[in-house]
C-alpha cells in the first residue's frame, strides 16, 4: 500500500497528457468530452504542461499537441526490466504448479531475448539465463510472438529472417512463413523447430509457447520446456497448456 494518498491533481494532469499524446492535437472540448474533467481544470493542466515544455498550443486551431520532450519520459524504460519485474513471481508460481521450467521473452531485433526464467528451480536446467537470445522461427517463444504480432510487424520480421541462413528460417525464405504462423494462431500455441531442438538439446527437449497479448497483439511470449521422454505432445497440451495460458494472461494483466 502507498504511504500517502495519490495527488489527484497530478493524476488528472497525466491523464490529459496521455490523451493528447494518443489522440493528436486536441481542443479543450475534445479533452472534456473524453475525460469528463471540468474545462477550467483542463485549461490549467494544459497551460502547466505548456509551461513545462511537454505540450504546445496551436493558436490558429486553438488546439494542443505534445512536443518531442515527451520522449524523455520513456528514456529510462526497459521492456526487458518491466517484463522481468512483473513476470518473475508468476513464473515461480507456474513452475511449482506444473513442475517444468519456463521462460518469458520480449522481441529484440530478429530474436526473442529472455527477460526472466524459472530454469534452475526444477528438474531441467540448461544454464540458460536472462539475456539468452531465441531465434524467431526456431523457437516456440519466437513463433508464438510472431503469430500474434501486428500484421505489418509480422511481415517485416519474416522478411528480415528470410535473409538468415539457418534451416528454421526456410519457411520465411520460401513464402510459407504465414502458413506456419497461421497454424500457430489456429491452435493458440507454438512448438520448437525440430532442427533447432536437435542443435540445442539433442532432441531431448520439447516446448510449448504462447503469446503474451495486450491490446490485441503480442508484447512477449511465454514457454514451458519438458523432456520428450516424459510425455507426448498431446499429453503436454492437455496438462501444461491451460496453466501456461493462464500465466500469460496474468502477466499481460500485470503489465496493464
Amino acid at each position: 500500500m502507498p504511504s500517502y494518498q495519490p495527488v489527484e491533481a497530478f493524476l488528472r494532469g497525466l491523464s490529459v497528457l496521455r490523451h493528447i499524446s494518443m489522440n493528436g492535437p486536441c481542443s479543450v472540448g475534445d479533452v472534456h468530452r473524453a475525460l469528463g474533467l471540468n474545462k477550467a481544470t483542463i485549461v490549467r493542466m494544459l497551460e502547466t504542461l505548456v509551461a513545462a515544455g511537454y505540450v504546445v498550443r496551436d493558436e490558429r486551431s486553438v488546439s494542443y499537441a505534445v512536443t518531442g520532450k515527451v520522449l524523455e519520459l520513456s528514456s529510462g524504460y526497459s521492456a526487458t526490466r518491466a517484463m522481468e519485474r512483473v513476470a518473475a513471481p508468476i513464473l515461480a508460481t507456474l513452475q511449482k504448479q506444473i513442475g517444468w521450467p519456463s521462460d518469458v521473452a520480449v522481441l529484440d531485433g530478429c530474436d526473442m531475448i529472455v527477460a526472466v526464467t524459472s530454469r534452475g528451480q526444477g528438474q531441467l536446467f540448461f544454464n540458460r539465463k536472462p539475456g539468452y537470445r531465441a531465434p524467431l522461427m526456431g523457437t516456440s517463444l519466437g513463433r508464438a510472438y510472431l503469430a500474434f504480432a501486428r500484421p505489418a510487424e509480422r511481415t517485416r520480421l519474416l522478411q528480415q529472417v528470410s535473409d538468415l541462413s539457418e534451416s528454421w528460417n526456410q519457411p520465411a525464405r520460401d513464402g510459407r512463413g504465414e502458413e506456419v504462423l497461421a497454424q500457430v494462431r489456429a491452435q493458440h500455441f507454438a512448438t520448437i523447430d525440430p532442427a533447432y531442438a536437435g542443435r540445442e538439446y539433442d532432441n531431448t527437449v520439447a516446448t510449448l509457447g504462447v503469446p503474451i497479448v495486450k491490446d490485441g497483439h503480442s508484447i512477449g511470449a511465454l514457454n514451458v520446456m519438458y523432456l520428450r521422454d516424459a510425455m507426448e505432445q498431446d499429453e503436454a497440451v492437455t496438462r501444461l497448456l491451460p496453466p501456461l495460458r493462464d500465466a500469460a494472461d496474468r502477466i499481460a494483466d500485470a503489465l496493464r
